[in-house]
């Protein structure tokens, strides 16, 4: 009779069984749901890091570009980019893993495409490209991120993997160029010129920057030192204690022998331009790069006291397009010059090498130049004795006008403590060569068009 009892109770009352498969049934679709919001959070951070990823190496990658472009005249387009697919797939990678953060468990490595696009964002390669340069026509670089992880709980959900990623471009766009270089100068000048070829892509030949035997035409190599000190050697030279006849330069440099500074209380300048004392000076500045401020398009009016200024420029008359205006120095340094500029090279060079493996490994160091008119105001005139600056009359001058900087790109074999040794830079005949580069100007404002051969900024575009 028990068991037929309880028979009829159970069948009165099913609700027990059912309630146990329900509540079953609801802790699965719980942990799901639990599991489902852990995977996204995982999926939504890194997202977030993928998108981290793929700005920052974008904004390296479309920089390291901007800062290789070297005019040419062989390339078709005026201008030719010495760093290669290589180097911009280093840079990615370099910035993809330092940005990546923590991966969720599981995760497969990061997957990650770059694309060159033109100035109309139409796709032009896919790294690797077929002969590793990047193209001539580049003015955008997409870099696309992607990683894959597998799901910790949301599997039960039918999701065994769950793939998140990023796109971002970064475009190379033309600036006003300042008119002071930012950083080092070397207190050289050549005569300016934005037709140095240099032929195509990574294997671009550098021109002769510097050579012990210039010609005699104003077009070609040089060996022009310059004196940037604040107050005039010349005169100093020729009036003996007169310290207070300022140079037609901004803002010379604080450090060094001889660092003439803002005041009258500065160190008085060398005796002249060919002693010892000005030798010192030229190879300090050589070594270790001067420092001070010149402008293209001067701050000042023309000096007007023919007196303190045996060399009259237009006196009396304000030149607001002229540049500013340094002395030239007739010391002989010999091979002081090179010597002096390959330990600022090795003391300066790049972290990161980029496409020249030829002897100079690929380190390399950037200087900032600035040049003089041709036939413009003065002129070099490596054919006479002594060689000398001339004007436009044919009178010898002892100041030259700059008219323009550019920055120069070298090579050179990295070792510690030592000068740089390196043959693309360092010829057998003494001379010295480099690349002429645009220079990226971080706070510029963007102009449309392609990329210049003078100066650039990276902007984000998507």
């Amino acid at each position: 009779m028990n068991r037929w009892g309880n028979t009829l109770r159970y069948l009165k009352n099913p609700s027990r069984g059912q309630t146990l498969i329900m509540f079953a049934l609801m802790v699965t679709l719980l942990f799901g749901f639990v599991g489902l919001a852990i995977d996204l959070g995982f999926a939504y951070s890194s997202r977030r890091a993928m998108q981290n990823s793929s700005d920052a190496s974008a904004m390296a990658a479309a920089l390291k570009i901007a800062k290789n472009i070297s005019p040419s005249n062989t390339s078709g387009v005026g201008y030719s980019i010495i760093v290669n697919d290589s180097n911009i797939r280093d840079v990615v990678n370099e910035y993809v893993a330092a940005n990546k953060g923590v991966a969720p468990v599981g995760a497969n490595p990061v997957g990650i495409t770059i694309e060159y696009l033109d100035v109309n964002k139409n796709l032009l390669a896919t790294s690797p490209t077929a002969d590793n340069q990047v193209p001539i026509t580049t003015a955008m670089v997409r870099v696309k991120t992607k990683i894959e992880f597998a799901a910790l709980f949301s599997g039960v959900l039918g999701e065994d993997r769950i793939a998140v990623g990023a796109t971002a471009t970064a475009r190379i766009a033309p600036v006003k160029k300042p008119t002071t270089a930012p950083g080092p100068t070397w207190p050289l000048t050549r005569v300016f010129n934005n037709d140095l070829s240099t032929g195509t892509g990574c294997g671009a030949s550098p021109v002769v920057f510097w050579s012990p035997n210039p010609p005699g035409d104003n077009t070609g190599d040089w060996k022009m030192l310059l004196y940037l000190g604040r107050y005039s050697a010349f005169v100093h030279q020729l009036n003996g204690a007169t310290y207070n006849h300022k140079q037609m330069i901004t803002r010379s440099d604080l450090t060094g022998p001889f660092a003439n500074g803002e005041s009258l209380g500065a160190t008085v300048p060398p005796a002249d331009l060919t002693g010892n004392d000005m030798t010192v000076q030229l190879q300090y500045q050589l070594r270790y790069g001067w420092n001070g401020e010149l402008t293209v398009g001067s701050k000042y009016p023309a000096q007007t006291d023919l007196n303190l200024e045996p060399d009259p420029w237009r006196p009396g008359a304000a030149q607001p397009t002229d540049g500013d205006k340094a002395e030239v120095s007739h010391a002989n340094l010999g091979n002081n010059i090179a010597e002096n500029i390959k330990y600022y090279l090795n003391d300066h060079l790049e972290a990161v090498p980029d496409c020249q493996t030829t002897p100079g490994g690929g380190y390399h160091a950037y200087v900032n130049i600035y040049m003089y008119g041709l036939d413009t105001k003065e002129k070099w005139v490596g054919n006479a004795t002594p060689k000398h600056f001339e004007d436009t009359t044919g009178n010898q001058v002892d100041r030259v006008t700059f008219v323009q900087w550019r920055t120069f790109k070298f090579y050179c074999n990295p070792s510690e403590g030592t000068p740089c040794d390196s043959a693309l830079t360092f010829d057998g005949n003494s001379q010295i060569k480099g690349y002429m580069v645009a220079t990226p100007i971080a706070d510029g404002e963007p102009l449309p068009g392609p990329p210049s051969v003078e100066a650039n900024t990276v902007q984000m575009v998507e």
